[in-house]
């Protein structure tokens, strides 16, 4: 039976299938196979997270810091009135640095004022308020914006469906190998599983951009869809 084992897995790798790897474990009568499934999903996303960022330089620490909050504040009070909740909206602290520039004349650097700094980063919960956020932001002096991060508030659970189809994709090559080498499939005796989420944007995607220009189209975001993968190494017991 060994022998019929062996000859049929050769047949299978000359035939241009996959790797596959079917062996007798010496001195026992316990035959082995070991296959890897594969899956994928794709799914639109629900949320986004943005970061909307202010820099101001002014003559005095005090004055750019004021600048600063002055737009800091405008801003969350801005997404506040588009019905976003206190806990969707995260503020860093906010950082004070003197400018310097180089004297030739001194050789020496000189103090030119100080630049501030902030953000605030806002979680939605609906992706038809993208643009709207950014625009509004924008208005209220926002000087520097992240890409939105689009993610699937579900993922974890569809994570376990995609593992779960990875798994019957490695039994059925398992199946079609056993079938040719005049054997049966047995339990599983291991399982190693990875699973990856990944976004993937339509190439028509634009983020960030700020359509000023009167009667042009603002809604510039395309969400595009994350592919969920996922892939499984199973060994199975070969029963003749």
């Amino acid at each position: 039976m060994l022998k019929n084992v062996i000859v049929a897995s050769c047949l299978l790798v000359l035939a241009g299938l996959l790797p596959r790897e079917v062996h007798a474990t010496d001195g026992q009568e316990m035959y082995a196979i070991h296959v890897q499934g594969e899956a994928k999903t794709l799914v639109a996303p629900d949320r986004a997270k943005i970061t909307l960022g202010i820099d101001q330089d002014a003559a005095t620490a005090s004055q750019a810091q004021d600048g600063v909050r002055k737009v800091i504040a405008g801003t969350i009070a801005f997404l506040k009135s588009q019905g976003i909740s206190d806990p969707l909206i995260q503020s860093t602290t906010l950082s004070i640095n003197p400018n310097y520039r180089w004297d030739r004349d001194d050789q020496s650097q000189r103090l030119i004022g100080y630049r501030s700094s902030q953000s605030v980063i806002v979680t939605l919960e609906d992706l038809s308020q993208l643009q709207k956020v950014i625009d509004g932001a924008l208005t209220k002096g926002i000087s520097r914006l992240s890409p939105p991060e689009l993610f699937y508030s579900q993922a974890e659970e569809l994570k376990r469906t995609v593992l779960a189809d990875a798994f019957r994709d490695a039994l059925a090559d398992a199946q079609a190998l056993a079938d040719a080498a005049g054997m049966q499939v047995g339990s599983a005796t291991s399982i190693r599983a990875a699973y990856e989420p990944a976004y993937s944007p339509r190439p028509e995607m634009r983020v960030a951009a700020m359509a000023m220009d009167t009667g042009a189209d603002n809604n510039t975001q395309y969400t595009g869809q994350i592919e969920i993968n996922a892939s499984v190494q199973v060994s199975f017991r070969l029963v003749p």
